[in-house]
Order: structure tokens, then sequence, then C-alpha cells
């Protein structure tokens, strides 16, 4: 059995067709978890009328807590040997389970399977982003090193787009109160598997919506992520030292990408502070690519690049690390 946890708050135009994309799907042993996270705009009546639509629908109603303590408190009553996650206003393909339990085989090291993800960015603009271009299977390391890149041949950094045994989740949860809870999780559940399949298949429909915290810009609470990768990049420097390399390009990604958003939230001492520390990080990075010709091969020049015109406006030169 397959445990499907829905997470929804604030969300009632869009519920009902997630909620129906599961219940039409083609592999039938399910159990639909939709926990609503503290809904007011009618969210929590229209969960309770779409228990009518399948015996197989339990809902959770709880206090507002988050995207984290609403996955939890799926988790903490699931009962199936898997596990998968769905943002409420997103949708799946109808053959998403069947395909993807199929992916395991009779293998019982392999502990999640991905999928790819189609990106909707509005009516008429979408993405389709494969995990693979045919089905694969990772080791552990290759695993880390795919959820490190973009592009091809990434896992992803999203907890949606895969399917879990229920076992890695035994006595570890979703960080409560911050906003990347995917990245801060996968990275420790990536260290329990035994081997990772990636199929060529794009089945989970991911909505760019207004208003919700992928498209509520910059903000603060984004810089959680900055503790996360601090974390992270001791964990591999400690556990995993030959991924460093791959760790620090994925960090220095990142960082970039915080130093152009570190202006637009806080008074001038914290922008000041924040850009600091933001600029210490990418140079500390930029000191393991001692090799100056991999500046130059395909997806890393204009990373190198771009981070040592942040090193240029600090400090006025191009420094030599």
């Amino acid at each position: 059995m397959i445990s499907v946890i829905i997470t929804a708050y604030n969300i009632v135009k869009y519920l009902e067709k997630c909620v129906e994309s599961v219940i039409g799907q083609t592999y039938k042993d399910l159990e639909i978890i939709i926990v609503d996270d503290g809904s007011s705009d009618g969210t929590e009546k229209l969960c309770d009328g779409l228990l009518l639509k399948d015996s197989r629908i339990v809902v959770v109603h709880k206090e507002n807590g988050g995207l984290s303590d609403a996955r939890n408190a799926g988790l903490d009553i699931a009962k199936g040997e898997y596990i998968s996650f769905i943002d409420g206003d997103d949708y799946i393909d109808k053959e998403m389970y069947e395909y993807m339990i199929a992916a395991f085989g009779d293998r019982t090291d392999i502990s999640f399977v991905a999928c790819g993800v189609i990106k909707y960015y509005s009516n008429s603009d979408f993405r389709e982003m494969l995990v693979s271009d045919k089905f694969k299977i990772y080791d552990r390391k290759q695993a880390y090193r795919g959820f490190f890149k973009t592009g091809e041949d990434t896992i992803g950094n999203s907890s949606c787009n895969k399917l879990y045994r229920y076992e890695l989740f035994e006595n570890l949860r979703f960080k409560k109160g911050i906003v990347c809870e995917d990245i801060e999780l996968i990275y420790q559940l990536l260290d329990r598997c035994s081997y990772v399949a990636c199929v060529p298949k794009a089945f989970y429909h991911y909505m760019y919506r207004e208003g919700s915290i992928t498209t509520s810009g910059f903000s603060i609470r984004r810089l959680d992520l900055l503790e996360i990768l601090s974390e992270m990049g001791e964990f591999i420097q400690s556990a995993y030292p030959d991924l460093v390399f791959d760790f620090k390009t994925y960090e220095l990604l990142w960082l970039i990408g915080f130093w152009d958003g570190a202006e637009q939230c806080g008074g001038k001492n914290e922008i000041r502070q924040r850009r600091n520390y933001i600029k210490r990080r990418i140079r500390e990075n930029m000191k393991y690519y001692s090799n100056k010709s991999i500046y130059f091969k395909k997806g890393y020049r204009k990373l190198f690049l771009r981070a040592n015109g942040i090193l240029m406006h600090c400090y006025g030169i191009v420094k030599r690390l």
C-alpha cells in the first residue's frame, strides 16, 4: 500500500483536482491522507466533503503549523509500505504510482524512486523537467551527486517527485518552521539509501500559483537555507569527503542567488551583514577550485564568472585563490 499525504492550506480552488488525480490512479492500493493545516477559506469543509468520494480517504484537521508540520502529521498516521507527498494545489498523472511501484521491481535495496516534474508558470508557460533520459539506478554517492546537480541527471530538491519506502522516515521528520524543508530532509534521507531509481517520465504537475511560498519573492525566511547548507556541508565533509566538490558547486549556485536577493528585505545594517556573510561563503567555496581549467568546462564557466564578479564587486579585483 502507498500512503499518499496531501497537504492543504487555504487552497479551496485547487484541492479537489488534486484529490481526483489520486483517486483516479490506475494503482488502487492507496491510503489517501488529506491534512488540513488550519485552513479558513473553506478548504476545511471541502476536505470533509471529499471523504464521501472514496473510502480510502482519511482527513486530519490540525492547527496551522506550516508545511513540515502538516507532512509530519500525515507520516505519523500513515500505514503504507510506501510514502508519497503531494502539495494540495498540484496534481499527478493517473499512471504515476503504477509506473513508479513497478520501478522498484523485486529489488528490496531501492530506497526511493524519482520521476520528472512538469512545472507550470502560467496557463500557457510550462516546462517538463526529467530526472533522467532513461531508467537509471544510482548508488548512494551517485544519488548525492544527482541531488547536487541541476538540469539533466538530477533527482531534484523536491519531496513530491519521489516515492519512498516508509522505513526511511523512522525517527526522521521534516524540520518545522523553515521554508526549505525538502532540502533539509532529503540530504539526510539519502544517507539512509542503498540505491535510488530514476524513471524517464514526468508525472508530477507542479503549479506556480500567485500567493504561494514559491512565488512570494525573496523573504528573510528563505535565508533558512544558509544554515541548512552550512550543516549539510559539515555533514558531507565528514561522511563523504570525496563529494565536497559536488556540494560546493551546489552551494555556490544558492549563494549567488542569495546575493542577488539579499538587499530585498531588512535594514541597511542587516543587508550589509548578510552580504558580508554570503561574500565570505562564496570566497571559501572558490578556494576548492584550485584547477583553473575547470572554470572553462561546460556548465561551470558562467557560474565561476558570476562568483568572481561578486568578489570583484566586493574587493575591486578578482582574487586569485
